[in-house]
């Protein structure tokens, strides 16, 4: 669950982008041989939680930058079809997470985190089937 950091301004990243720079993540890690012990590489994607557009108006607006929500927003399309080209498992945690902590409407509060957590639960034992 990599991404809402690097949707930060100052790196200058579209979601499309840090789709890319996922994509070179995976490709790396899968031509790594000795993690995977002879298996096929079997590696899950997950989009993290979209950051909310309110984050504009907490003290974390001024390292985050502007444009942050709209970029976290296209990264689930960009990470499905990421997911696709390289034969990764997805999950989306916008499908499952409510919501983000007021604090900074970046961070997942704790309802997030267990639902998250509830979620990847019943989800990862199937990819080991």
């Amino acid at each position: 669950m990599l991404g809402t950091n690097d949707t930060k301004e100052r790196f200058g990243c579209s979601a499309e982008s840090l789709g890319n720079c996922m994509k070179r993540l995976i490709l790396k890690a899968a031509s790594t041989p000795y993690c995977w012990r002879g298996a096929e590489p079997n590696i899950l994607i997950v989009t993290p939680k979209n950051i909310g557009i309110e984050y504009e108006e907490t003290p974390a607006a001024s390292t985050m930058g502007k444009g942050c929500s709209e970029k976290s927003a296209g990264l689930s399309h960009w990470y499905r079809l990421i997911a696709g080209q390289t034969g990764c498992h997805y999950f989306d945690a916008n499908t499952v997470v409510s919501e983000n902590t007021p604090k900074d409407f970046i961070h997942l509060s704790k309802k997030g985190h267990a639902e998250l957590a509830n979620a990847l639960a019943g989800f990862i034992p199937s990819l080991f089937q």
